[in-house]
């Protein structure tokens, strides 16, 4: 048996891999999830009363500026994760535990840039909701990860929790698990997906991959790390997403990848060029 690493990327070649870290989620949604803030602060809001959502992504931070009246986007903020300096992955970023400070500092202060935009905008913000992958939320609240990099990646801070980020009430949104995070279940909650009548399928294809499916019977979700693979940021010339699916395809179709993923050997070791 091989000897299991102390920081899984997902390789499946560990025997521990299928029998332990392979864990889906099933059920129904565990947490109750507060629409926030209708019956969190309940208060009947005035004609131009705002909210900004968050979604802080592992590599883009994704910002919306909404009036809570009737739900209509007022303003958008994008910009890139300054996090990217520590690692491209989530894996990258939990190995440097000396640096977590630095990174929820880096992280609050791209919050805050989108909130200088969004006051220009609207007076009437009264709060925020963040919501992202179980990594970010811990980075952003400055606890360590390293529960979340080795087995059996026990994660036990998703709870719904608030904080105070640039002079706003903030909501952080629950988790499922420490790969599968509140960004999640947040588009879960959305779409109704423990409701559902019929088969759905969740995919958010990110830097961290996730995907949930809902049937009669209840929900399965899991995960992968894409790392940039979607993004072609490691090469000299961009490849695009819809590219490297066409060639993923192509390698399992032929042999070189099983379902899993796992390259045949000996690409396993030398890759595929």
């Amino acid at each position: 048996m091989q000897k299991p690493c102390t920081l899984c990327v997902g390789c499946g070649r560990c025997e521990t891999y299928s029998k332990d870290i392979n864990v889906l989620t099933k059920g129904g949604l565990s947490q109750k999830v507060a629409t926030f803030p209708c019956d969190v602060l309940e208060k009947v809001y005035a004609n131009e009363d705002t909210l900004i959502s968050v979604d802080i992504g592992t590599t883009t931070v994704a910002m919306t500026l909404r009036r809570l009246q009737d739900g209509e986007v007022l303003d958008t903020f994008t910009i890139l994760n300054s996090q990217r300096a520590y690692g491209s992955d989530v894996l990258s970023r939990m190995e440097k535990e000396d640096a977590h400070q630095q990174m929820k500092e880096s992280i609050e202060a791209v919050i805050c840039r989108g909130m200088e935009q969004f006051h220009k905008v609207s007076t009437n913000i009264i709060g925020m909701v963040i919501t992202g992958n179980t990594t970010m939320l811990y980075l952003l609240q400055g606890l360590s990860t390293k529960e979340l990099s080795v087995a059996p990646f026990k994660a036990t801070h998703l709870d719904q929790r608030w904080l105070q980020i640039g002079g706003l009430d903030t909501l952080l949104m629950p988790g499922i698990s420490a790969f599968v995070g509140a960004d999640v279940l947040a588009g879960m909650f959305a779409l109704s997906m423990d409701k559902a009548e019929y088969p759905t399928l969740l995919l958010d294809l990110g830097t961290n991959g996730e995907m949930v499916f809902s049937s009669k019977d209840g929900l399965i979700a899991t995960a992968t790390p894409a790392a940039p693979a979607y993004e072609g940021r490691n090469f000299e010339e961009q490849v695009y997403g819809s590219d490297y699916v066409s060639f993923l395809a192509y390698l399992l179709e032929h042999g070189y990848m099983d379902e899993t993923g796992l390259l045949a050997d000996p690409y396993f070791e030398e890759g595929i060029v």
